[in-house]
């Protein structure tokens, strides 16, 4: 019987060709998703990485970012400073019936011709579901909609999507039908592309939008929606995080007939 001796020698970080650019975790050969911290689209070659982390600030490139002013919520662009900026990552959370998948739909509704075409991608209701809907509040009848029943259920399918229509606006409602990383893995997508992503979801028991505390950290605006005590109709919008309004600014809204939310 022949015995084969496998001998581990230890190997130093700096002889792995490949390394991660967010946590520089080390790596044998490319892959899509980092195995230390679970981003995607992050691993490079080593000269890759070491440049771009020893380059000075005279020469990083600064990419703008404007604001895309949403006319027909002029309440909600005042509380982002402006308006939607065209490269982020909102995620919009709150309980049930609080006004959150409205919200982003008025957005949809709002969204210039000149911008770009929206798409609503569903992971909980099918296309018809969201039609319906969306003619009950009003908006855009250009809208792309995916339902449940294309089984979305990748940030990697989400772009492949958006990048097929040349979407330029994308709403994902809800988020945690979506993988665990999803929602940092769109930040970093966004900002690369050019694309305003909108992320649905729901709270769980300690008020954090599902995912957790995290999500503030994977995401570039941070709203919370919850019902008023005092009217049935009664709405509020709270801005948690933003790189472009006053964290803690507070909407007060009121829910139409039609389903639609004014300033009340």
């Amino acid at each position: 019987m022949v015995y084969e001796l496998t001998v581990h020698t230890h190997r130093a970080a700096t002889d792995w060709p490949y390394l991660c650019r967010l946590c520089a975790a080390p790596h044998e050969r490319w892959q899509r998703q980092c195995a230390s911290c679970r981003t995607w689209d992050t691993v490079q070659p080593r000269g890759g990485a070491a440049a771009e982390r020893s380059r000075r600030a005279r020469d990083v490139r600064v990419v703008p970012n404007p604001r895309i002013p949403l006319p027909g919520v002029p309440w909600l662009s005042a509380l982002l400073g402006g308006g939607l900026p065209q490269r982020c990552c909102w995620i919009n959370s709150g309980e049930p019936g609080s006004g959150k998948s409205t919200v982003a739909m008025q957005v949809c509704g709002s969204w210039p011709f000149a911008a770009g075409i929206p798409l609503w991608i569903s992971t909980e209701q099918s296309a018809g579901e969201v039609v319906e809907y969306q003619r009950r509040i009003g908006g855009r009848d250009d809208l792309v909609v995916y339902g449940d029943e294309e089984d979305v259920t990748t940030s990697r399918r989400v772009r492949q999507i958006a990048n097929k229509h040349a979407a330029k606006l994308v709403v994902v409602d809800s988020v945690s039908g979506l993988e665990d990383g999803a929602p940092r893995a769109l930040k970093q997508w966004s900002e690369r592309a050019g694309v305003a992503v909108v992320l649905v979801s729901q709270v769980n028991s300690l008020g954090d939008a599902t995912g957790g505390p995290r999500l503030r950290h994977d995401t570039t605006l941070v709203t919370t929606m919850w019902k008023g005590k005092s009217a049935a109709d009664e709405r509020y919008l709270q801005l948690q995080k933003s790189r472009y309004g006053d964290d803690g600014a507070l909407l007060a809204l009121r829910k139409t007939e039609s389903g639609a939310l004014v300033l009340a």
